[in-house]
């Protein structure tokens, strides 16, 4: 497959029109929506991390765009991780026998740019009927290389990273909002994203932006509790094990240290590293990595219940000077 692929029409047919229909799916539900339109207005829609398909563009493939990247499939530069009961002869042996004739150097990646993201507005997918809305807030993040990634990580963990972060203490167990909130930078090989919020009640949908709004200016203001501290500490240190228990497990690791660029080593020092952030180090990294201002927001819901008060809010410029930007499920402006 690697040497000789296929390349069929009818295969690349069949997975059109099964991912043709896979967007109306993405289409039907709020979350679904939010999950497909956040990435483009945070990223921008013109970055690669920020495009959306469409039937338009899936139709715009052809057999020999498909080919030209299958050509591109060289083992010089790649990287081949194995994790199992095999010697590195054993694999050599293996290895040269079935592709010893691959030749060939892998393509060098691709520089990706600065996000672009469409910030400062409050932007409105309706959906409606909608027995809840989901609320995003967010703007484009560190990147997982930075040498506070176990800082920003435990910052992220207190603001809405567990059950018992300031989010969703907040959304669920305070006001009632939702069954659960969260927070958390999703990293990418470049860069990464703030997504905070929630799938909340429609009633509730302008509360609940002020409230997670809240949270993150409150992660700025001052450094979190000792007992919050201690709890994502000892979470994240449990937690690691984990990461190893299993060949699949212990393969996504290794592979998920080369996709970033770091060290194979990288893990060694971590239990060492979780363990030395302190509150003064958290608090910094919440001030250096969560924006005061100019966020991207997106909400997805019942327009005809919820669009007067996200209206006020736009006026108020709380998250910006945007205003309230209709879109529809595709992301396109209204």
């Amino acid at each position: 497959m690697l040497r000789e692929p296929g390349m069929r029409q009818k295969d690349l047919d069949r997975l059109r029109d099964r991912r043709k229909a896979s967007l109306v799916q993405a289409r039907a539900t709020p979350s679904s929506i939010a999950g497909r339109v956040n990435p483009s207005l945070v990223w921008g829609d013109k970055h690669p991390y920020g495009l959306i398909d469409t039937e338009k563009t899936l139709d715009a493939v052809k057999l020999g765009d498909c080919k030209k990247i299958a050509g591109t499939l060289r083992p010089d530069g790649a990287r081949l991780f194995v994790v199992g009961m095999i010697t590195e002869d054993e694999l050599r042996a293996a290895f040269d026998a079935r592709l010893g004739k691959w030749k060939g150097k892998a393509p060098q990646a691709k520089k990706v740019p600065d996000a672009k993201p469409k910030s400062g507005a409050i932007y409105l997918v309706d959906a409606p009927g909608a027995a809840q809305s989901v609320i995003s807030i967010g703007h484009p993040g560190p990147e997982r290389q930075a040498p506070d990634y176990e800082a920003t990580y435990l910052m992220a963990q207190i603001l809405g990273g567990s059950f018992s972060s300031r989010i969703n203490m907040n959304l669920r167990e305070d006001k009632g909002f939702a069954y659960g909130g969260r927070g958390s930078f999703y990293y990418a090989r470049h860069g990464s994203r703030l997504a905070a919020g929630a799938s909340v009640r429609t009633d509730a949908t302008g509360q609940s932006l002020r409230e997670v709004a809240k949270e993150i200016q409150g992660m700025r203001a001052a450094p979190p509790t000792p007992e919050e501290v201690q709890r994502e500490k000892a979470g994240a240190i449990a937690a690691l094990p984990a990461k190893f228990s299993t060949p699949t497990r212990t393969l996504f690791a290794f592979k998920s240290l080369a996709f970033y660029d770091l060290p194979l080593d990288w893990y060694n020092g971590y239990t060492q590293r979780i363990a030395a952030a302190d509150p003064a180090a958290i608090h910094k990294a919440a001030q250096d990595h969560l924006q005061e201002s100019d966020f991207v927001v997106l909400v997805v819901g019942d327009a005809s219940v919820i669009k007067d008060d996200l209206q006020k809010i736009a006026d108020e410029k709380l998250f910006g000077d945007g205003g309230l930007v209709l879109l529809d499920a595709d992301g396109a402006k209204l």
